[in-house]
C-alpha cells in the first residue's frame, strides 16, 4: 500500500475504534440504567403493597374500638337500669316498712290535730297514720286541700274523701301566708291567715285516689252539663213567654175597634207611658194626605195610617204602635211613596212595628 494512503487510513481507524468504544460503554450505561429503573419499580410495588396493608390494618383497629365503644355503652345502660331496679326496690321495701310500721301504731283518736300527727316535721316528709273516727267529730278545719297544721285530721280526711279509720299519709308542708276556706263531702272549712305550719293528705291505696279524683272530675262535668241545660231551658222559657204576651196581644187587639183614616198617635196610646205599646189597625183607602213628622220616630200629631205606610205596614191589618219620649227634633224623610216633614222639639212620639216581623215590604 503505498505511504501516503496508509497515513490516511490510519486515523479513520482510531477514529472508528474510539467510537466503537463509546458505543460500548453507552451499551453498558444503558443496561445499568434498566437494572435501576427495574429496581425502582420494584420497590415502589413494595412501597405500595406495604402502604395497603397500613390501610388495612388502620381499618381493623378502628373496627375494634367501635366495638369497645359499643361494649362500653351497652355496659353503662345495663348498670344504669339496675341501679334503677335497685332504687325501685329501696323504695318499695321502704313503704312496706313504713306501712308495717304504722300497722303496729296504735291509732289516734277522734279530735288529734296535724301538729299530734306529725304537721311539725320537715316539709316533705310524710306519716302513715290512722284516725278512730265515729264521723261525729265538730272540730274547725282552716284550709282547703292544704290545713293548718292545728286542724283536726279526721275532719280534713273526710274532706279529701278519705276514711280515716283506714291508714292514710299525713305530709308535713311549709307554712302559708293564707289558707281558704271550702266545703266538700259534706264538711265546711273556713279560711285563715298566715301560720307556720301545715300538711296535706294522701290515700294509702293511690288506685282509690285515682278512683276519687275521676268521680270528682265526673260531678263537675255533670254539674257543667246541667247549668247548660238549665240555660237552654231557661232561654226557652224566655222565649215561649215572649210568644204568649205577643199571642196575648193579638187576642186583645182583635177585641179593638178598628180606627178611622185621619187618625193621630195622640189617639192611639202616643200619650202613655214610653215603651207602652198597642196593637191597632186603622181603615185607610190610601188617599190620606194628612202630615207626617219625623222619620222611624214620628211626633205624636202624626197620621198614623200615612206613618204605617212610610214604614212598609199596611195600616188595614193589625200593626204595633209604641209610646215613646219627646224628641229635641224629627228628621224628614221618603219612603215607600209617602214624605215626611222636619220639626223642633215635641213632647210625645211614637214608633211602629208589625204584628209579624216576617211581612215587612219596606
Amino acid at each position: 500500500m503505498p505511504t501516503h494512503i496508509k497515513e490516511d487510513v490510519a486515523p479513520v481507524r482510531s477514529s472508528v475504534s474510539q467510537n466503537g468504544l463509546a458505543l460500548q460503554h453507552a451499551s453498558e450505561g444503558l443496561k445499568d440504567n434498566h437494572e435501576f429503573v427495574v429496581q425502582a419499580i420494584g420497590q415502589t410495588s413494595a412501597a405500595f403493597e406495604f402502604s395497603s396493608e397500613d390501610l388495612k390494618a388502620n381499618e381493623d383497629i378502628k373496627q375494634v374500638f367501635e366495638e369497645k365503644r359499643t361494649a362500653e355503652r351497652a355496659a353503662e345502660e345495663a348498670a344504669a337500669a339496675a341501679k334503677k331496679r335497685v332504687e325501685e326496690s329501696a323504695a318499695a321495701k321502704k313503704q312496706a316498712k313504713e306501712v308495717a310500721n304504722a300497722r303496729e301504731l296504735p291509732a289516734y283518736q277522734c279530735g288529734v290535730t296535724g301538729d299530734d300527727c306529725g304537721a311539725r316535721k320537715s316539709p316533705g316528709q310524710r306519716s302513715l297514720i290512722k284516725v278512730t273516727c265515729a264521723g261525729t267529730c265538730s272540730s274547725r278545719v282552716w284550709g282547703a286541700g292544704t290545713f293548718t297544721s292545728g286542724s283536726p285530721v279526721c275532719r280534713a280526711s273526710r274532706f279529701e274523701c278519705i276514711d280515716p279509720n283506714k291508714p292514710f299519709f299525713i305530709v308535713a308542708k311549709k307554712g302559708e301566708t293564707s289558707y281558704q276556706a271550702g266545703t266538700c263531702n259534706g264538711v265546711n272549712t273556713s279560711s285563715y291567715n298566715r301560720w307556720h305550719h301545715s300538711f296535706t293528705l294522701e290515700d294509702e291505696d293511690p288506685e282509690r285516689a285515682a278512683v276519687a279524683k275521676k268521680r270528682a272530675e265526673e260531678a263537675a262535668a255533670a254539674k257543667k252539663q246541667a247549668e247548660e241545660e238549665a240555660a237552654v231551658v231557661k232561654k226557652t222559657t224566655e222565649e215561649a213567654a215572649a210568644a204568649q204576651r205577643a199571642a196575648e196581644e193579638v187576642a186583645d187587639a182583635s177585641e179593638l175597634p178598628t180606627y178611622q183614616y185621619g187618625v193621630t198617635g195622640d189617639d192611639c196610646g202616643a200619650g202613655k207611658s214610653p215603651g207602652q205599646r198597642s196593637l191597632i189597625k186603622v181603615t185607610c183607602t190610601g188617599s190620606c194626605s194628612r202630615t207626617v213628622w219625623g222619620a222611624s220616630t214620628f211626633s205624636s200629631d202624626s197620621s198614623v195610617c200615612r206613618a204605617a205606610r212610610f214604614q212598609g205596614i199596611d195600616p188595614n191589618k193589625p200593626f204595633v204602635i209604641e209610646a215613646k219620649k219627646g224628641q229635641r227634633s224629627y228628621r224628614a224623610g221618603t219612603r215607600n211613596g209617602v214624605t215626611t216633614a222636619y220639626w223642633d222639639r215635641w213632647d210625645h212620639s211614637f214608633t211602629l212595628d208589625h204584628e209579624d216581623h216576617s211581612c215587612c215590604i219596606c
